[in-house]
């Protein structure tokens, strides 16, 4: 479904708090998913910001190489304090998601790091790290595909479009934020609160209701998405979903 830009902004106050508190299932279990299979190389050295600590630690680590059908290969990397054994079924669970993501958001997407823990998760260009304890709630209302695609703005896309000027135009013609998380932070969160909803949209997965005053609040910034960000479900689904084959 195309965007369709309304024709008259909303008020200033943003719809939502954050996207990760609404419900919208956008990215289904039901979707395909391009995860191939995944690869233990062992364990190895590895830099992990770690928000538990609020630090950056260097453990021995479990390294896989996690295949895509349509992608380069992912390294996801796991704190040693799982077993080999539990390390990989983190390591599929998270990939079957990170497989229903668009294509464009997983190309650049270097490494994926996996802690224990219940902290929120964090995103840098080409990285990110994932805690487990916060996947598992995120599960309970079917939203670890929302908060994964939210983290793949930040690993992909904030270094092309978070500081563009025709962004920063946008925001400026929208005058109001769609999420009030997005507005404690425009730089930095404004789009990737954005891009989810607009990719609800495109999808035609958002309610009717909220679709509307979605489009009513910020059709400047749909433009600007429609314009330069596409983003392209993925339509081949990996052939295993598991280990690979020898």
């Amino acid at each position: 479904m195309a965007l369709v830009i309304g024709a008259t902004p909303a008020a200033a106050e943003p719809l939502y708090d954050a996207t990760v508190d609404t419900v919208f299932d956008i990215i289904t279990v039901d979707d395909p998913s391009a995860f191939d299979c995944y690869r233990y190389r062992g364990l190895a050295e590895r830099q992990m910001w770690d928000k538990r600590i609020d630090a950056e630690i260097c453990p021995i680590a479990h390294v896989f190489d996690v295949q895509f059908a349509d992608a380069p290969v992912i390294e996801f990397t796991v704190n040693p304090e799982f077993t080999a054994e539990a390390a990989a079924v983190e390591v599929q669970r998270h990939a079957l998601a990170l497989g229903r993501l668009p294509i464009e958001m997983r190309r650049p997407w270097a490494r994926l790091g996996i802690h224990m823990g219940e902290e929120s998760y964090s995103a840098g260009p080409g990285l990110s790290f994932v805690y487990t304890g916060r996947t598992d709630w995120l599960l309970t209302f079917n939203h670890l595909e929302e908060s994964l695609f939210h983290e793949g703005v930040h690993v992909a896309l904030d270094a092309l479009h978070a500081g563009a000027a025709d962004w920063h135009a946008a925001q400026d013609k929208d005058g109001t934020f769609l999420t009030g998380y997005a507005q404690s932070d425009p730089e930095g969160e404004d789009l990737a609160e954005t891009l989810l909803f607009a990719y609800g949209l495109e999808l035609d997965r958002m309610p009717p209701a909220d679709a509307e005053d979605i489009r009513a609040a910020i059709p400047a910034r749909l433009a600007y998405i429609g314009q330069h960000i596409p983003l392209s479900p993925p339509v081949k689904a990996g052939a295993n979903a598991g280990p690979c084959a020898r």
